[in-house]
C-alpha cells in the first residue's frame, strides 16, 4: 500500500517541480533586474556590518580587523562599560528619548492630518500646486535643508521676522539650547511629511466616495 502512494505521488512532485522550473524562466528577466540592487545592498550596507568587530578591539584606524600576527588586542565589552559610566550617559540618554518622543508625538499624525485636508480640495490645480510644494523638501539634501533651516532661525531670519510682525520679540533659537529639540523636530516633519502623506493619499482616492455618505 506504502508503495501504490509513493509512486502516485511521484508525479504530483514531478508536476511541481516543472511548474517551479517554469516560473523560475518566466521570471528569470525580473530576478536579473534585481540582482544590481541586490548587489547593492549588500556591498554598502551588509559588508559595513563586518566593522561591529571594533567595538570590541583596542583598535586604531588604519590596523586591519583581525591580524593573524596576535597584534589584534581584544577588550571585550570594555568600551560599552566606559560608556554606560561616563557622566554624559545620562544627558545623551534623555536627549535621544526627547528627540524620539518629540517625533513620535508630532510627526505620527502631520501626514495623517494634510492628507485627510488634501483629499477635501476639489480644485484640481491648487491640489496638485500644494502637493508638489509638499513633496520638494524631501528632496532636498539634508545638508542644504539644515542650512535653510539656520539661515531662517537667525535674529534676523524670517522665523524671527514674523514673530517681530506679531508683536514679539526675536527669539534665539540657535543659542539658546531649549529650542533646539523644537527645531529639529519641525524640521523633520517640515522635511518629510509631504512624501509620507502619499501613502495615506492614496489609500483614501481608492475609497468608493459612495462610502462617505
Amino acid at each position: 500500500m506504502t508503495t501504490i502512494c509513493k509512486k502516485r505521488g511521484a508525479p504530483r512532485q514531478s508536476l511541481a517541480d516543472r511548474i517551479g522550473r517554469r516560473r523560475l524562466r518566466e521570471s528569470g528577466e525580473l530576478y536579473l533586474i534585481m540582482l544590481p540592487v541586490l548587489v547593492m545592498i549588500f556591498i554598502f550596507f551588509y559588508m559595513p556590518m563586518f566593522g561591529v568587530v571594533i567595538a570590541f578591539q583596542d583598535y586604531v584606524p588604519g590596523d586591519p580587523f583581525f591580524a593573524f600576527d596576535g597584534s589584534t588586542k581584544w577588550v571585550g565589552l570594555q568600551h560599552f562599560k566606559t560608556f554606560f559610566s561616563s557622566i554624559y550617559f545620562p544627558r545623551l540618554l534623555k536627549n535621544t528619548l526627547t528627540l524620539s518622543l518629540m517625533n513620535l508625538a508630532f510627526g505620527f499624525w502631520v501626514p495623517i492630518a494634510f492628507a485627510l485636508l488634501l483629499n477635501e480640495v476639489t480644485h484640481l490645480r491648487y491640489k496638485k500646486l500644494v502637493q508638489t510644494a509638499s513633496y520638494m523638501p524631501y528632496f532636498i539634501s539634508m545638508v542644504v535643508a539644515a542650512g535653510m533651516v539656520v539661515s531662517f532661525i537667525e535674529k534676523d531670519g524670517l522665523v524671527n521676522q514674523i514673530i517681530t510682525l506679531l508683536g514679539g520679540d526675536p527669539v534665539s533659537f540657535r543659542t539658546d539650547p531649549k529650542w533646539f529639540p523644537v527645531v529639529y523636530t519641525v524640521t523633520n516633519i517640515w522635511k518629510s511629511f509631504g512624501w509620507n502623506s502619499i501613502l495615506y493619499l492614496s489609500a483614501m482616492a481608492s475609497i468608493d466616495p459612495a462610502l462617505y455618505e
